[in-house]
């Protein structure tokens, strides 16, 4: 990376400065990405469901950058169209190379924190008119809402699917995936080899369940 890419040493003080890399990951990894429609990245407390039903091919035929949620781009999955005009879009970041030097996590992977991000470099005048962007929420997550620390969260995984149980709006809603955003920290986690094999399980705050 300091070599070829940046030109300067880079800041990998701490394993999560490693997200402000994210952006560069079509660049990056560009010698095993070139049979690849997309690339992308995602965080690793998600859990997946059916993302072809959320994601099919009208979708993915006619976007630049798919995003799980109204942000562009969302820090736990974005995916970006393999072509150079897309992968090249990190560089428009301001003062990219001084930024991945700190060894400050400067979340240049989200829409938010600071304002020299990814965020900003896309929605710039001239660049946003030329990418076509799909994006909305079809994931479900514990953090920044109302069910943040909601101790009667209930969240099934079945093969292929994943949902969670609303108590406030009593529904059930399907999504892509789910973030564990907050949860891990809370959930009695196990390792028991049985969830492996298990057709249907339940996480909950008090513990994990598996059928």
């Amino acid at each position: 990376i300091n070599a070829e890419y940046m030109g300067a040493k880079v800041g990998l003080h701490n394993g999560y400065k490693l997200n402000d890399f994210k952006p560069m990951y079509g660049k990056l990894f560009q010698e095993y990405l070139y049979e690849s429609d997309f690339w992308g990245y995602m965080d690793l407390d998600v859990m997946w469901g059916d993302s072809r039903t959320f994601l099919p091919d009208s979708i993915l035929h006619t976007s630049h950058i798919v995003t799980t949620s109204g942000f562009v781009p969302t820090g736990h999955c974005t995916l970006f169209r393999n072509i150079p005009s897309v992968t090249a879009l990190y560089g428009y970041i301001p003062s990219v190379r001084s930024l991945l030097a700190s060894p400050r996590h400067l979340g240049l992977d989200e829409p938010f924190w600071f304002k020299a991000n990814l965020a900003g470099a896309i929605n710039a005048p001239h660049i946003r008119p030329f990418l076509q962007i799909w994006r909305t929420n079809t994931h479900s997550h514990d953090g920044f809402g109302y069910n943040l620390f909601s101790f009667d969260m209930l969240v099934q995984w079945t093969p292929g699917h994943i949902r969670q149980y609303d108590p406030h709006l009593s529904c059930v809603r399907e999504a892509a995936y789910y973030h564990f955003q907050n949860s891990k920290r809370f959930i009695n986690r196990t390792t028991s080899p049985a969830l492996w094999h298990a057709k249907e399980v339940l996480f909950t705050f008090a513990g994990v369940m598996s059928l």
